[in-house]
């Protein structure tokens, strides 16, 4: 875990905000579902009753070591395409994971 400060650029002033940024590492398609729901679900504080504020939530990557294409090479896009599903379901946005 490692917080790091968000800086936008201006002119005049710059604004910052702590931010936590993690990364999940799989070594498949599917791994971040069956393994790390109950995890991803206490970091997104997808179970909280009172919304948070979502600038306090941590910013999530995933990265994904294969496509599952293991058994024929046409699974990979499919298997992609579950990947993203999934991470949109999760709550983690599609453009921080590959």
């Amino acid at each position: 875990r490692r917080s790091v400060r968000n800086v936008t650029d201006n002119n005049d002033a710059t604004m910052a905000a702590d931010q936590d940024i993690w990364l999940l590492i799989t070594a498949h398609p599917d791994d971040e579902s069956m393994f790390f729901i109950p995890t991803l679900r206490n970091l997104l504080c997808l179970d909280c009753k009172n919304e948070s504020n979502d600038s306090q939530k941590p910013n999530i990557h995933l990265l994904c070591l294969s496509n599952g294409d293991y058994r024929d090479v046409s699974d990979g896009p499919v298997r992609t395409k579950e990947l993203y599903k999934a991470c949109s379901l999760i709550g983690i946005d599609g453009s921080k994971s590959s």
